[in-house]
């Protein structure tokens, strides 16, 4: 592959990764946190993809810590979205609960029914 096509193609990758970074933080604005975490997940692959080609361990690390930012944006969304997820899981199982106890309140007051019922049949 030619210097040319490479610089292409990594260009191509840092301009994708920051578009999509762009969106998670908009996405993520407007509490719309699962398209959020997906580019943002989406996003650091490119940018750890671009970090792979790094031939030293320094332009690695500078690399990375150029890109602090993006990883900050990230665990904020997770953490966000794994919140938002813990009231829905918990919010379900409140209505579960609930809803068994109206099904066991039901059905309490139908054996009751039926127990009167009986009683009154046979006397």
């Amino acid at each position: 592959m030619r210097a040319e096509d490479l610089w292409t193609q990594e260009s191509n990758r840092a301009q994708a990764a920051t578009a999509l970074a762009s969106l998670a933080r908009l996405h993520s604005q407007a509490g719309e946190l699962e398209k959020a975490r997906k580019e943002i997940e989406d996003a650091l692959g490119f940018f750890e993809a671009s970090r792979a080609t790094l031939a030293s361990r320094e332009l690695r690390t500078s690399f990375f810590s150029s890109k602090h930012a993006y990883y900050d944006l990230a665990v904020s969304v997770l953490m966000r979205w794994h919140e938002k997820e813990a009231k829905r899981r918990a919010r379900r199982r409140s209505l579960g609960d609930s809803g068994a106890s109206q099904f066991t309140r039901a059905a309490g007051r139908i054996g009751r029914r039926k127990g009167s019922g009986a009683s009154a049949c046979a006397g």
